[in-house]
């Protein structure tokens, strides 16, 4: 007996669909525990130690009010920011590049329970248009921590920056953002 036409089989994609959904969400886990996020190139500190840059590729310090928002992720969100204050005076951009290189310590200092009292990013504007962003925040628990997340070279993702902390460089933030400061604790 012939089979007629009509009782052809439909081919069975369920196999390529199960694979393609897998393949999906393989490439989502690869993408998100190792890409996402991460800022590829040196930080800012990085380049500085390695002298790919100095301070006088430095034209300005632009540091940005983020009190009472959200973290920005892309250059149009930071572009939107108020400037609490734009540093162009050579001497601090000098003294605030030197502190920076010199006593940037790689890591983070832990504090139990500490109330963030500061937080802010610092444009760092270079001579030739790039630019790297530096979160900065001020903890206190027993005592003061500084840490600074820098970025790479036109990066603009806080969450893949490179952590170190600093407590030298609160003369920035002290002369240029105090106002800024939590003084209620």
């Amino acid at each position: 007996m012939k089979k007629n036409q009509s009782d052809k089989q439909e081919p069975n994609y369920k196999p390529y669909l199960w694979g393609l959904i897998l393949l999906i969400v393989i490439f989502s886990f690869v993408y998100v525990t190792f890409i996402q996020g991460n800022n590829f190139g040196h930080s800012f500190i990085e380049e500085l130690r390695n002298g790919s840059i100095n301070s006088k590729d430095v034209i300005k310090l632009e540091i940005l009010d983020i009190k009472d928002i959200n973290l920005p992720f892309e250059e149009s969100e930071y572009r939107k920011l108020k400037r609490s204050n734009i540093i162009t005076k050579r001497v601090d951009i000098d003294k605030f590049i030197k502190i920076l290189k010199a006593s940037s310590i790689k890591g983070y200092a832990y504090q139990n329970h500490p109330v963030t009292i500061y937080r802010s990013f610092i444009k760092v504007a270079m001579s030739d248009n790039s630019f790297y962003y530096l979160y900065v925040t001020f903890t206190l628990s027993k005592h003061l921590v500084i840490n600074v997340n820098a970025n790479s070279k036109n990066s603009t993702n806080p969450n893949g920056a490179t952590m170190y902390y600093n407590n030298k460089i609160k003369f920035l933030i002290l002369k240029y953002d105090s106002k800024n400061i939590d003084n209620s604790i």
